[in-house]
């Protein structure tokens, strides 16, 4: 994958949290918060992220002429519209190159980030059917990617969680730990549901 398409995907994919359209009323607060977005327009975003690197841009020019005032104005600016807009060059950045290893770690945490994790969660089923009712993402984090499982006998729920170099079934009692690099998607799945048909 190329560096600018990912970025374009990182912005379209952390794009669908902001909302649609400027809050102006009560209505417009309620529907937002049906749609689960948060209060920020999709807009207000753009602007902030022009005015994100604008500032970042003052405090860099500050430090090279020595104006040290308008590089601390510049910073504060830059860490107050950082926390809004989700867009961060060094994250994107980080997340590019963890994305793009070349194991099923890797490639896991990108499905999860593009919100395409039905193969992972119908193979999964197809392998466990007697033991389990459903999967479903439980957080939405990018570098930590959790699932709860729904098991058949009423058991506490089984978590899954996939991070960059390695993927924990926990149970109640237990942690299994997969961290084999070399494991290809179909083993993974295989060792996972072994893990969940035995609980």
């Amino acid at each position: 994958m190329k560096r600018i398409d990912f970025y374009k995907e990182y912005y379209h994919n952390t794009n669908r949290m902001f909302s649609d359209h400027i809050i102006w009323t009560q209505e417009d607060e309620e529907l937002t918060r049906q749609k689960g977005q948060i209060y920020i327009s999709k807009s207000k975003r753009k602007f902030e992220i022009i005015l994100q690197y604008a500032a970042l841009i003052v405090v860099i020019v500050g430090l090279i002429t020595g104006h040290y005032r308008h590089c601390i104005t510049g910073l504060i600016c830059f860490l107050l519209t950082f926390s809004i807009t989700d867009f961060s060059i060094i994250k994107i950045e980080a997340l590019y190159h963890i994305f793009n290893r070349s194991n099923t770690y890797s490639l896991l945490l990108y499905q999860a980030f593009c919100d395409n994790t039905e193969e992972f969660r119908k193979l999964l089923l197809s392998q466990t059917k007697t033991q389990v009712k459903g999967i479903g993402r439980d957080n939405d984090k990018k570098l930590s990617v959790r699932y709860r499982v729904i098991m058949k006998n009423n058991k506490d729920d089984v978590f899954i969680i996939i991070k960059p170099k390695k993927i924990m079934v926990k149970t109640d009692t237990d942690t299994f730990v997969l961290n084999d690099v070399s494991l290809s998607f179909e083993e993974i799945i295989y060792r996972i549901a072994e893990i969940l048909n035995s609980v």
